[in-house]
């Protein structure tokens, strides 16, 4: 028997395993791409995808037998994709499913002809009342054309003295909105879209990326501003650049999308995405849209690069990054949702992306190369998230509650679902439960809320002590206020102090005090409460790094470097005094190296009490309080300023203008020391690639 159960139990084992290989595969979506997100700290962790590929049509499936040079997609309020073909200069349209539906071309004078070049399409009303708006760059105009595809109107170069002479007319994209006021979109033009009137008479331009600033700019500035007009000439000028593609909300807001913001290849861009009003004011969250962390390939950057952008029915945002093929989806707060694709021959992914749509939650991307139209849909973890943003937006908080839990179970973590949550716990008055979820979601300025809420029931509950502790501190000071006035009055002598008594004598008599100090002091004892200064100086940043309230601090535990905390204290220490040595021999000072070790670092204890006391002070305080810390701060620094400054003076014997301008020249000294040991780290390189250079030749000559 037991025989026949040992073999029998292994078939059966296997039979188990078998049937639930199915299961276990159908819970992930089978994607050629894998799902991520960020943390806190930018970098992409793993998560689900929000969106799969459901289908893919091809231009050689088509009656057309191919999309042509397809070179932009539009969904009309009917529901069907247009597709246009700029080598045949004509309208391919598609349903929802991506079933081929019918070709259209447009009439010019009562004759059916072909457009080649077609750069973009908008369509506006159904039926009767339909009107196409196109751009034509070979004809540099933009037309219009009716229900019957009969050219009606058309839009020429804007004869305006702000259209740059050296920018051709010929637009690549075009948007209007809910008035018939047209947006036209024109390669090469920084100072923004062109916007006519319904009647085709020239407005304005609208809108206009900013020039943002770069290292690079900066130097350039440098060099302009010691050259003269010739070379000025031949350096580069900066201009902003122009969008990459824009689209239009039914309460007629513009959302664009720029390929750089950047000039030069090896910067990051920011600011991809915007949301015009019709001020041309950007009123989307300024950040940093598409991928956070650097990618480089054969040297070179590879930088988000968004062609095209989509505002959904729900209101969300689909941006199309060329660069890696990829589709970045964020809510109309700017908050990530998801992203998927990639580049690449496999079902859903992309080799040259130039165009993004979407019905509903569908999501179509245009292929240029591949000659397709790719239909994504959401998995349904990306179903569990949009349900989610959507009730979140609408305010409904309690009721995204469990769909949020969903999404932080297979997510690992997601900020809208912890600030959803949080939420709904503060309208509760659950204040505690709302600072906790506020802190995973990274929402300081709502812990800040809930935190002040907290803290009146604290202070409600602990009234009473503390107001007697407050009391016995008032009558203390009275009492010791009287003792003194009674008592007989006495001078200081400060010699006669202790060491650690001359420390806080210095502090309220700078220039007398650290003249006793360095004259009569011993040199042990300088040093050693120099060394203790800075300690304490050093542990104050480390406490402050670590511990400061939630509020006022978002430091990421692991993000924690001792060696950063030493560069703060004791490196900047080191360079300060020694730079100072340097200036004041040449200039004749009277100090030593160890006297200026002692009054920077006694100088420095205002600064290093206001660390401490931000301890204290950044968990009992609210944001809308901070500036009481600001002010704190700023007195600390200028205390500490002033010890420094007169305690250079009175060592070195100088006047407060020399002095002054020793502390100057000091600080010069530190910039060339820095420049210094960058230059022999950079050699230093340099010779030890050599060595290894020479090395493996010869190994490779012996060999």
């Amino acid at each position: 028997m037991l025989k026949r159960v040992s073999k029998v139990l292994p078939a059966l084992l296997l039979a188990v395993v078998f049937l639930m290989t199915p299961l276990t595969a159908s819970a992930a979506v089978d994607t050629p791409y894998d799902g991520y997100q960020y943390d806190e700290s930018g970098n992409s962790i793993e998560a689900p995808t929000g969106y799969t590929p459901q289908k893919v049509v091809s231009g050689k499936e088509l009656p057309t037998g191919t999309l042509g040079s397809a070179s932009d997609l539009f969904v009309d309020e009917d529901g069907f994709l247009h597709v246009v073909d700029s080598r045949e200069g004509r309208l391919i349209v598609l349903d929802e499913e991506l079933e081929f539906q019918e070709v259209l071309y447009f009439s010019e004078d009562g004759e059916e002809k072909k457009f080649p070049g077609m750069a973009g399409v908008y369509i506006t009303g159904t039926g009767t009342a339909r009107k196409y708006y196109v751009a034509d760059p070979n004809n540099a105009r933009v037309f219009v054309a009716d229900h019957n595809r009969q050219i009606i109107q058309e839009l020429f170069r804007p004869d305006s003295e702000l259209m740059p002479t050296n920018v051709s007319f010929s637009p690549s994209k075009v948007l209007v909105d809910s008035k018939g006021i047209v947006y036209v979109m024109v390669p090469g033009l920084y100072r923004g879209a062109c916007v006519f009137s319904p009647e085709g008479e020239f407005l304005t331009f609208f809108g206009s990326n900013k020039v943002e600033l770069s290292a690079r700019m900066l130097l350039d500035y440098f060099w302009k501003s010691i050259a003269n007009d010739s070379q000025k000439d031949q350096m580069a000028r900066y201009i902003p650049v122009e969008f990459a593609n824009f689209d239009i909300t039914p309460d007629d807001f513009i959302y664009t999308v720029t390929m750089k913001t950047v000039a030069g290849g090896s910067v990051i861009s920011t600011d991809e995405i915007k949301r015009m009003n019709a001020k041309s004011v950007n009123v989307y969250m300024e950040d940093n849209y598409g991928d956070l962390e650097a990618a480089w390939s054969n040297k070179a950057l590879l930088d988000t690069a968004f062609v095209d952008i989509d505002v959904m029915d729900s209101g969300h945002v689909a941006a199309l990054d060329a660069t890696q093929g990829r589709v970045f989806m964020y809510d109309e707060n700017g908050q990530w949702i998801t992203v998927y694709g990639g580049t690449g021959v496999l079902k859903g992914l992309f080799r040259i992306p130039v165009a993004i749509e979407s019905i509903g939650d569908r999501v179509y991307v245009l292929d240029q190369m591949a000659d397709s139209v790719t239909m994504f849909i959401p998995t349904d973890y990306g179903k569990t998230l949009l349900s989610a943003l959507d009730l979140y937006n609408e305010g409904l908080y309690e009721q995204s509650v469990p769909l949020w839990q969903e999404v932080i179970r297979q997510s690992g973590g997601y900020d809208p679902a912890y600030i959803s949550i949080g939420k709904m716990y503060l309208n509760q008055g659950k204040y505690k439960e709302a600072m906790d979820y506020f802190k995973k979601g990274h929402a300081p300025e709502l812990y800040s809320d809930a935190f002040k809420q907290q803290r009146n029931i604290n202070l409600r509950h602990w009234f009473y002590p503390i107001f007697a502790v407050l009391a016995v501190l008032v009558v203390w000071v009275i009492i010791s206020d009287a003792r003194d006035r009674v008592s007989k009055k006495r001078e200081i002598d400060p010699a006669s102090l202790s060491p650690f008594r001359k420390v806080t004598y210095i502090l309220f008599h700078p220039t007398e005090g650290y003249e006793t100090a360095v004259r009569l002091q011993r040199i042990k004892t300088s040093t050693i409460v120099a060394g203790i200064c800075l300690l304490l100086w050093f542990f104050a940043t480390i406490l402050t790094w670590q511990y400061n309230g939630y509020i006022f601090n978002q430091n990421i535990a692991e993000d924690f470097n001792i060696w950063a905390m030493f560069g703060q204290t004791f490196l900047i220490f080191g360079l300060f005094v020694l730079s100072n040595w340097f200036v004041s021999t040449m200039m004749d000072g009277s100090g030593k190296l160890i006297d200026i070790v002692y009054v920077v670092a006694v100088g420095m204890l205002p600064y290093v009490f206001y660390q401490l006391s931000t301890l204290l002070l950044s968990n009992l305080l609210v944001m809308e309080e901070g500036a009481f810390m600001t002010l704190l701060g700023a007195i600390a620094i200028l205390w500490s300023v002033v010890l420094i400054v007169l305690g250079i003076k009175a060592i070195h014997e100088f006047s407060l203008g020399k002095t002054i301008l020793s502390i100057l020249f000091t600080i010069i000294g530190i910039l060339i020391i820095v420049f210094l040991a960058l230059l022999l780290w950079s050699l230093f390189q340099q010779l030890v690639s050599f060595v290894a250079a020479i090395y493996d030749e010869i190994s490779l000559k012996l060999k």
